[in-house]
């Protein structure tokens, strides 16, 4: 019974870290936001955002950036791309990932047509919004100059656009 029962525990987190080994989890949903940068999935697990620093809440920045992610991420189904570069997991074990949003309700849905043996195969892909990215565009995140990630030249591009147009925590 004692076997069962932590077996039952054991299988759904070696799928997790599976999952994660081979750069993804998919189908998972956000249920709460502890900051703009740092939320809890459905299973109970940290996630932190990779490559960005959000304001701590209460300074400059921090409540905005903690709204934003609250309402674009909460109750909302989510993919999570770990980086080669980069810990997939703290020492707290906490998640360090890029998260991206599913937009299934986007009007640019992708849509690919293959000519396939003289059949023509559509296929449809939701596309995805990289949250780490829209946080540095919109001036509510720094990125992370300290950690080792692949995308860092390119949010540190995303960071510099939105000092120069003074958007966000940058006015």
């Amino acid at each position: 019974m004692r076997n069962h029962r932590i077996m039952k525990l054991f299988i759904p987190y070696t799928f997790l870290f599976f999952l994660a080994s081979v750069g993804f989890c998919a189908n998972m949903t956000i249920k709460e936001v502890v900051a703009g940068d740092l939320c809890i999935n459905n299973f109970g697990d940290y996630v932190k955002l990779l490559g960005v620093v959000c304001p701590a809440l209460g300074e400059s920045y921090g409540n905005e950036s903690k709204e934003f992610t609250t309402a674009t991420l909460k109750n909302r189904r989510i993919q999570l791309e770990y980086d080669e570069k980069a810990r997939k997991m703290d020492a707290e074990g906490t998640f360090i990932a890029y998260v991206y949003l599913f937009c299934d309700t986007c009007v640019s849905a992708s849509f690919e047509d293959t000519l396939t043996k003289g059949q023509t195969v559509i296929s449809y892909q939701a596309p995805l919004i990289n949250i780490c990215a829209e946080l540095l565009e919109r001036g509510l995140a720094r990125a992370d100059t300290v950690s080792q990630y692949a995308s860092k030249p390119y949010f540190k591009h995303l960071e510099k656009t939105a000092r120069t147009k003074k958007i966000g925590m940058w006015r």
